[in-house]
């Protein structure tokens, strides 16, 4: 089985123009840590951004039922809207 798979990915490096004989796998193995990294950063930077976003609309959702605003028709989502203001 792993022969298979070495064979194959062996003919993919070629069809793409590589020679493995002259890769360098330490170089790549320190690009992809580097890549993880960057990676669990951006997910903590993501996470963050996300939950000061639904803070942000948990606060425009209070000003909006505080000052009794309603909604356009082409945004049914937000609260707010009923049939009734549609006709206004």
């Amino acid at each position: 089985m792993q022969l298979i798979l070495y064979d194959g990915a062996l003919g993919m490096l070629k069809r793409y123009g590589i020679d493995p004989q002259k890769m360098n796998i330490k170089k790549i193995r320190e690009n992809y840590t580097e890549l993880l990294s960057k990676k669990d950063e951006l997910k903590v930077s993501y996470k963050s951004a996300k939950k000061e976003i639904q803070g942000i609309q948990k606060k425009l959702e209070n000003i909006e039922k505080y000052v009794g605003y309603t909604t356009e028709p082409n945004h049914p989502k937000q609260s707010g809207y009923t049939k009734e203001h549609n006709s206004l």
